[in-house]
């Protein structure tokens, strides 16, 4: 397929309409105008991600924003669970504490980062996971655990596990069949990288 590049002013164009979208979004589920800081970072993240297109094919321009409004819809209904949940220490039948159970989601993430905390190629983190009985977050988990970010941190320092680096994770999630998603922790942006290249990655697990 043929690379088309889209002129910068239609990309600022598109930026501003999706930006303008979430605040929206946003106002009518907080009932604010004034965003926190997480709120400013999920505006941010969203944008990089339309931000990647910039150099790709108008069908994948499309996508995106079929994305970003399937993305927008979800969150509309995970807003007010979200209020009333929190993360919780997950246990096995034998009473070990196994992971941090996160909301939403259920799934429990694990105590630690796959090897060590070191950084891995994306095929190396989805194997070293499977051999787990785990897999990677998907790029909307890491959304829902980043939103837990500060109870999840503490759950992990308090229960014998390894607060999560900030740095770029992995996401179980591919952008084609050499690109997957990843999530800056700190910041929350995400993106996508090359498989060969290496991030860190911590795994899941279903309930």
């Amino acid at each position: 397929m043929k690379t088309i590049v889209i002129e910068v002013s239609k990309l600022r164009d598109l930026h501003k309409k999706c930006d303008d979208k979430v605040k929206s979004m946003l106002e009518e589920l907080f009932g604010k105008e004034v965003f926190s800081s997480e709120e400013q970072e999920m505006l941010e993240s969203i944008r990089s991600c339309i931000e990647c297109c910039e150099t790709k094919s108008r069908e994948n321009i499309k996508a995106m924003r079929d994305w970003f409004d399937e993305y927008i819809r979800k969150n509309q209904e995970k807003a007010a669970a979200m209020a009333s949940q929190k993360p919780w220490v997950a246990k096995n039948a034998s009473g070990e504490i196994v992971g941090i159970g996160i909301p939403i989601i259920n799934k429990v993430l694990a105590l630690r980062d796959l090897n060590d905390g070191k950084e891995m190629k994306w095929d190396e983190a989805m194997k070293a996971a499977e051999a787990e009985g785990k897999t990677l977050p998907t790029r909307d988990d890491w959304y829902i655990i980043r939103y837990f970010k500060s109870q999840i941190q503490a759950l992990l320092k308090d229960n014998g596990g390894v607060p999560l680096q900030e740095d770029y994770y992995w996401s179980s999630t591919e952008c084609s069949s050499n690109y997957a998603w990843y999530v800056v922790f700190n910041s929350g942006i995400v993106g996508t990288y090359y498989k060969y290249y290496s991030s860190v990655a911590r795994p899941v697990a279903a309930l």
